[in-house]
């Protein structure tokens, strides 16, 4: 029979450590506890070296255009480029007011004189070789008429006044014959050579009482006319009683004629 436990001795000395056995397996993982406070940032290291650059990524939408820059400094002034096509004529402008007037340049040298030109002849006459005119009363101008044109080189007359259609130098005559009513008193006849109704010539004659064949008065002149003068000739007749006449139809003696002289 086994007797009673003694007394435990004293302890003895550490003996020599064992060699360390194989690790067991791992524990389960505790539950992760509370996060702690963050500690205070520390120094930052040394930067490390670049990597390499990754692939551009996609191109975003266009910003909105920034406000314009200042206008730098003019660059040199390239080579110029080769003339392009002309375009289009455009619309003419209005015109500018005109320059002054330049220097008259020298005088050309003469040049060989043209042939000279004859003006048109101008020449015509007209009788009355129609109807007698009768002159009713005293005292009152009446145009004499002459409604035969015997012949009119530039056509310049018309029934009973001649129009100069060119500028010149004219010698005009005309002519009446005259029977007044009573031959018994004396009579007065003036006659006019008017140009545009003014008078330009004048010729009177009397006729004396008792003679019995007609009687003739004629006048003339030379007067320079213009382009579109209108020529004409008036009989006035004056006697004692008031009693009047008749201008004969007899060319002969009642006519109208002119001619252009040579003129510039």
């Amino acid at each position: 029979m086994t007797g009673s436990t003694g007394d435990t001795g004293p302890t003895g000395s550490n003996g020599a450590t064992g060699s360390t056995g194989d690790t067991g397996p791992t524990g389960a993982t505790g539950s992760t506890g509370d996060t702690g406070p963050t500690g205070a940032t520390g120094p930052t290291g040394a930067t490390g070296s670049t990597g390499d650059t990754g692939p551009t990524g996609a191109t975003g939408p266009t910003g909105p255009t920034g406000d314009t820059g200042p206008t730098g400094a003019t660059g040199p002034t390239g080579a110029t480029g080769s003339t392009g096509d002309t375009g289009p004529t455009g619309a003419t402008g209005p015109t500018g007011p005109t320059g002054d007037t330049g220097p008259t340049g020298t005088t050309g040298s003469t040049g060989a004189t043209g042939s000279t030109a004859e003006s048109p002849q101008s020449a015509f006459r007209a009788e009355n070789n129609t109807t007698p005119q009768i002159i009713a009363s005293t005292g009152t101008s009446i145009t004499v008429m002459f409604p035969d044109e015997i012949f009119d080189l530039n056509s310049e007359y018309t029934p009973n006044s001649f129009v100069p259609t060119q500028t010149g130098v004219y010698y005009i005559c005309a002519s009446v014959g005259f029977v007044p009513t009573n031959g018994a008193i004396a009579s007065s006849i003036t006659m006019n050579i008017e140009v545009n109704a003014v008078r330009q010539v004048v010729s009177t004659n009397i006729f004396v009482p008792g003679l019995t064949v007609d009687n003739s008065n004629s006048i003339s002149t030379i007067l320079q006319l213009n382009v579109g003068d209108i020529v004409t000739v008036t009989f006035t007749l004056d006697n004692g009683d008031g009693s009047g006449g008749t201008i004969l139809a007899s060319g002969e003696f009642t006519s109208f004629s002119a001619a252009r002289v040579p003129s510039p």
